[in-house]
């Protein structure tokens, strides 16, 4: 199968033509984050763009990052 580059698509070089999912991950538990960036870390077809430990932070975030996925805590403050 043939991927093309989408928006926000990476492409891992280790892989090459497979996207990676661009994840964003909001949490106000820093343990939480690290766990989620770790698990993510090990899936050669995921890649962590960008961690936020409150609302405000996870709105700048996606707007830098532009993530696929966002995982996020919905009673994080802010």
């Amino acid at each position: 199968m043939v991927f093309t580059q989408g928006e926000g698509m990476k492409y891992d070089f280790m892989s090459p033509g497979i996207p990676q999912i661009r994840i964003l991950v909001v949490d106000d538990h820093p343990v939480v984050r690290q766990g989620i960036a770790g698990l993510v870390s090990i899936q050669t077809d995921m890649v962590l763009v960008g961690e936020a430990s409150d609302g405000r932070d996870a709105i700048q975030q996606f707007r830098s990052h532009h993530p696929d996925v966002t995982l996020m805590d919905c009673r994080c403050r802010k």
